[in-house]
């Protein structure tokens, strides 16, 4: 499945009267609305995270975020003199990467990122 988060922990109920059986955990940096779903075609129960106006899949959620929330937590390597922390994440092939950077991260030097679209790199402060 990936890294999960280190915090991964239920905070309290969601007040939402729209959401009564809905849960706030947290989630790395996140604050998440889980649910449990009931699949009447299967039978099943999902773990649902709330997402924009509907639910994700909370395996699909942790597997798309889990990694980069992780890095988060942990913040940069404790060294002599270091910056905050600055991660890459390049979505490909419908698979997310993500890798530590830098300014320069590991391009070495001058060569400026891909701004074409949609796979650009994209940098995340972790301050």
């Amino acid at each position: 499945m990936g890294a999960l988060p280190s915090n991964v922990r239920r905070i309290e109920v969601c007040k939402e009267p729209q959401h009564p059986t809905c849960y706030v955990y947290r989630f790395g940096t996140r604050r998440l609305h889980i649910n449990l779903r009931h699949d009447a075609d299967t039978g099943r129960i999902h773990l649902v995270v709330r997402c924009g106006g509907g639910f994700v899949d909370f395996v699909v959620f942790a597997k798309r975020h889990g990694g980069l929330e992780q890095l988060k937590v942990a913040g940069p390597p404790s060294a002599a003199g270091s910056t905050p922390g600055q991660f890459v994440a390049v979505l490909s092939q419908r698979q997310m990467s993500v890798r530590a950077g830098g300014a320069g991260g590991s391009r070495g030097g001058a060569r400026p990122a891909r701004s074409s679209g949609a796979h650009a790199p994209k940098i995340i402060n972790a301050a």
